[in-house]
C-alpha cells in the first residue's frame, strides 16, 4: 500500500478513536449529573447523541479497516460476480490467514483490529443423535448417556417416610447430622 495512503489511513483512524474516546467522557459526565438530579431530562437526549457518535466513528473505523485488510487479502467486494457467501468465506479465511499485524492500524489514539473469531457451531440435537445412532463407532464417539440420582425427591420421599433409613443408607446414602451452627442478629439493623 502507499505509504502516503497508509499514513492517510491511520490520520483518519486517529480522529475516529478520539471522537470516541471524548464521546464516552462526555457519556460518564453525563451520567454523573444525572446520578446528582434524576430529572435532568436534557442529559439523556445528549447521552443518546454521544453514543450516535461514538457508533457512527466506530463503522467509519471499521470500514476504513476493512479497505485497508482487503486491499493486503487483494478481495474486491464490489465485484458482482462473486456471490456475497463466498465473498463472506473469502473474508473470514483471509483475515484468519493474515499476521496480527496485518489486520491491525496503530495510532497514538489507540488501534482498530479484525479479531478472528472462532465458526459458530448451531447444533440439531435430535437429527445429531439420530446421526450418531446409526452407527456403533459413532455412538461410541459422539453420544454420553447421563443417569442422575433426583436427590431432591429422595430426601422429600425419606422425610416424608416413603422410604426407610435401612433401605437407602444400604444402597449408597450415609447421613450425618451435623452440629447446630451458632448464629446472631443485632437489633438496629447491624
Amino acid at each position: 500500500m502507499d505509504k502516503y495512503l497508509a499514513e492517510g489511513i491511520k490520520m483518519t483512524v486517529e480522529e475516529d478513536l478520539k471522537e470516541i474516546t471524548k464521546a464516552k467522557l462526555d457519556i460518564l459526565m453525563l451520567r454523573r449529573d444525572i446520578e446528582k438530579d434524576p430529572l435532568y431530562i436534557k442529559n439523556n437526549k445528549e447521552i443518546e447523541r454521544l453514543n450516535n457518535v461514538i457508533k457512527n466513528r466506530e463503522m467509519s473505523s471499521e470500514d476504513i479497516l476493512k479497505k485497508y485488510v482487503s486491499s493486503e487479502l487483494e478481495i474486491d467486494f464490489d465485484n458482482p460476480d462473486i456471490e456475497a457467501e463466498e465473498l463472506k468465506k473469502l473474508w473470514c479465511e483471509g483475515v484468519a490467514k493474515l499476521d496480527l499485524e496485518e489486520r491491525k492500524i496503530k495510532t497514538p489514539a489507540g488501534s482498530v483490529i479484525f479479531k478472528v473469531m472462532p465458526d459458530n457451531w448451531e447444533y440439531d440435537i435430535p437429527k445429531l443423535i439420530n446421526w450418531a445412532k446409526d452407527d456403533d463407532d459413532r455412538r461410541m464417539r459422539y453420544l454420553k448417556v447421563i443417569e442422575e440420582i433426583r436427590k431432591d425427591q429422595l430426601k422429600k420421599d425419606f422425610t416424608l417416610g416413603l422410604i426407610g433409613h435401612d433401605d437407602i443408607c444400604d444402597e449408597g446414602v450415609t447421613i450425618t447430622p451435623q452440629e447446630p451452627k451458632f448464629n446472631y442478629k443485632l437489633n438496629g439493623g447491624l
